[in-house]
């Protein structure tokens, strides 16, 4: 049990949102430090504090923050996870916990190709591994995958978060497009096939390494976007949970994770894409159907505490509604119009949710924000053309 009577959050995304909501729940008052106005600075919830972006102006706001009551420390991004990292030293000194593993398991965790090799190393299912500088030229290894060996969604640039490529010339394409940004590409081999299917296992490992999982699948977006899910569903597969376990029990993990695994039911192969060593943005879903994840590691109670009772048919889904229409109805790639989904299909699942990225009936201000600037974005309001 960490002790926290209070619990600050780096970061206002819409993984905070989640995190203040659970902390509600648990009656801890929560503090809220960003450098921007994110999406959860409009809830009411937590204590709000804007700060410079410099570490040292940071790290003074946080002290002071500390010292007025016993407080847990957790963050929402990459970004945020590599402050803790420079800082962790200083951090440690101040606040009764740090909702995250060890530095060591930040260098494997925040970069994808040391992911890879440390799963190759330790016999993890997971895709194969190319160095740039000596990437297959082959059409025997095509499609592979290029991803940012580094998550970069604070920094502006054109470098997506993952790309396939099937020939030489493409990968000689993207990998000129890396340079000129300046980012470290993962070269890997594609998984992605007409049946494989996304998975996200949501994860709370204590200090004890007592293991809380819960596994979604990621139905919105398709694989094949390579992109953020939109529309995820609880889904147990027990391959996919057992990588899953495996992978944090060799990591000698703490806090709460998201582990991304792919799955191809043609073969029952599972396997590893990346740990994100936080909560995820899908957060809520696993506070939605039983899984409190937050409580098993701030609070210290048991897993049978903190999941549902096996007895119980659980069943839950999320739903981030904007992003999700645009997802199926965008008149450039929706799947809709492209034939991948049904109008059907679209209503039964968006009436399955409950759990939702925005809408919370005890804080509606970030949905209505957001539902506003949705409005205005699609019919042209905000001077751009309608998605």
């Amino acid at each position: 049990m960490s002790g926290a009577e209070r619990i600050a959050i780096l970061g206002s995304t819409l993984t905070s949102l989640a995190l203040i909501r659970a902390a509600r729940g648990l009656k801890l008052p929560t503090a809220l430090i960003d450098t921007t106005r994110g999406i959860a600075w409009s809830s009411h919830l937590p204590h709000k504090y804007l700060v410079p972006t410099d570490d040292r102006s940071i790290l003074h706001g946080l002290i002071e923050l500390a010292a007025k009551a016993p407080t847990a420390l957790i963050a929402d991004s990459d970004h945020w996870l590599r402050f803790i990292a420079r800082n962790r030293e200083v951090l440690a000194q101040h606040f009764v916990d740090i909702l995250h593993p060890s530095n060591e398991c930040f260098e494997i965790c925040l970069n994808k190709t040391n992911f890879l090799t440390w799963c190759a190393r330790h016999g993890l299912a997971a895709p194969r591994l190319y160095q740039p500088d000596a990437a297959p030229a082959s059409a025997a290894n095509f499609p592979l995958m290029i991803r940012p060996s580094e998550t970069r969604h604070n920094i502006a640039d054109d470098i997506p978060k993952a790309v396939v490529v099937n020939t030489v010339g493409e990968l000689e394409h993207w990998l000129e497009r890396y340079r000129s940004n300046g980012a470290q590409p993962d070269i890997c081999e594609s998984l992605l096939s007409p049946t494989v299917r996304a998975y996200s296992v949501g994860a709370a490992r204590n200090r004890a390494g007592e293991l809380l999982t819960m596994v979604a699948q990621k139905i919105r977006t398709p694989p094949s976007s390579c992109s953020g899910g939109t529309y995820v569903e609880l889904s147990p597969q027990p391959a996919v949970e057992a990588l899953a376990r495996s992978a944090l029990q060799q990591l000698d993990y703490y806090g709460i994770a998201e582990v991304e695994i792919m799955f191809e039911p043609r073969t029952g192969q599972a396997s590893l894409i990346e740990v994100n060593a936080r909560p995820w943005v899908q957060y809520g879903l696993a506070e939605r159907v039983g899984f409190r994840l937050l409580s098993f590691i701030v609070e210290g109670k048991s897993t049978s505490e903190c999941a549902p009772a096996l007895a119980n048919r659980v069943t839950g889904a999320w739903l981030n509604f904007s992003d999700d229409l645009l997802v199926c109805f965008s008149k450039h790639k929706g799947l809709l119009r492209e034939g991948q989904l049904s109008l059907g299909e679209y209503l039964r699942t968006a009436w399955k949710a409950n759990a939702y990225a925005m809408w919370d009936a005890r804080d509606p201000v970030p949905f209505l924000k957001s539902t506003a600037r949705f409005l205005s974005r699609t019919l042209g309001l905000d001077g751009r053309s309608p998605p």
